[in-house]
């Protein structure tokens, strides 16, 4: 099967890309390069309206198209194609609006939310599924310091910030803060700042209150083998999926569209 992924958001289209060739697939991702600040898979130059023009170009040469984020390009591609579109959300992009992207949304042959959280609002027959994390990639190499602990926030708040140091300060963690706004890390090195850690805070604000989904890098954390404290909670490596069984279960997806 021939698939294109268009857009890489969080680097979640390169993982499932990647369990896909695993599975034997013909497999390509795309997305912008100006937007790519941590050198994901499939960075191409150019504007908005040369990424769409690319895009739907390349979409003829494939079986499958998956949409990650990018809705608006969903209506052009059914429009000039008659290839199944895919469509996943992934977060803000669709959080709350709903009935404001209908118009885009309601062009797809499937819709999924990676978060359960984003099925607030959904119409029925979209469906919740896990992201996928590269083993492959994030895994272990190195100890960790022993009683530290890592929070990471593209919006220091107070609140989430107190929230963090509550957690440490119960477990007598040291807390070390990355403000992802200030500085991030490219991907091909993520995994060695993230095993540094012992711990891993998770807590994201979303409209003034706390979001009850666990974020991706705090799943690539549990793959490294670290702790994530999650809603007052620890998590550790046993809750995550096998990637490639989620392969499998797109691949099913994709059989059923054909």
């Amino acid at each position: 099967m021939r698939i294109l992924h268009i857009w890489n958001t969080a680097c979640v289209p390169q993982t499932i890309a990647k369990y896909q060739r695993t599975l034997g697939h013909d497999v390509k991702v795309i997305t912008r390069r100006t937007l790519n600040p941590f050198g994901f898979e499939g960075s191409v130059r150019g504007g908005t309206k040369q990424f769409y023009i690319r895009s739907i170009l390349k979409s003829f040469r494939y079986n499958i198209i998956h949409v990650h984020a990018l809705d608006k390009i969903v209506p052009i591609l059914k429009k000039l194609s008659n290839k199944p579109v895919v469509l996943t959300y992934h977060g803000s992009d669709i959080r709350c609006l709903w009935g404001q992207k209908k118009k885009f949304w309601k062009k797809a042959d499937f819709i999924s939310v990676t978060t359960p959280d984003l099925l607030e609002g959904a119409p029925d027959n979209v469906l919740y599924l896990e992201n996928p994390v590269d083993i492959e990639h994030f895994k272990r190499l190195n100890d960790y310091i022993p009683q530290s602990a890592l929070f990471v926030s593209p919006n220091l708040s107070d609140q989430l910030l107190n929230l963090a140091k509550t957690e440490t300060d119960v477990r007598r963690l040291k807390l070390i803060v990355q403000d992802r706004n200030k500085w991030s890390i490219p991907y091909i090195i993520y995994p060695r700042f993230l095993e540094l850690f012992e711990y891993y805070i998770d807590i994201k604000e979303c409209f003034g209150k706390v979001n009850p989904a666990m974020s991706y890098s705090a799943l690539q954390f549990l793959a490294l083998g670290g702790k994530v404290i999650f809603m007052g909670k620890q998590y550790e490596r046993n809750i995550l999926s096998d990637p490639l069984d989620l392969a499998k279960k797109w691949i099913d997806i994709y059989n059923e569209l054909k």
